[in-house]
């Protein structure tokens, strides 16, 4: 992604089907909002995700923390930072 995106970062780029790894998905995602959490499930989802991490998330409460079939495993909450990261459901 280049520099003027809204947010950046690294994923995976082996998604094939019969691919065994697991991926880590991290983001600066430059304030999280729901339209950036659709794009992450996106990503996680084509990536084979188990662990996301996503930093400058600038959310002060946790219940904005969600994304779809992955746990909040941790969060530093903040106005001018804030990082959290989250693992897959199916994580063992």
């Amino acid at each position: 992604m280049g520099h003027n995106t809204a947010f950046s970062g690294r994923g995976s780029t082996n998604a094939a089907e019969d691919d065994p790894r697991q991926s880590i998905l991290q983001l600066d995602t430059k304030r999280l909002a729901a339209i950036k959490t659709t794009v992450i499930e996106q990503l996680a989802y084509k990536n084979k995700t188990f662990i996301i991490v996503l930093q400058e998330t600038h959310c002060t409460t946790a219940d904005k923390l969600v994304i779809s079939n992955f746990s909040l495993a941790g969060s530093v909450l903040s106005t001018k930072h804030g990082l959290a990261t989250f693992d897959h459901d199916q994580l063992e």
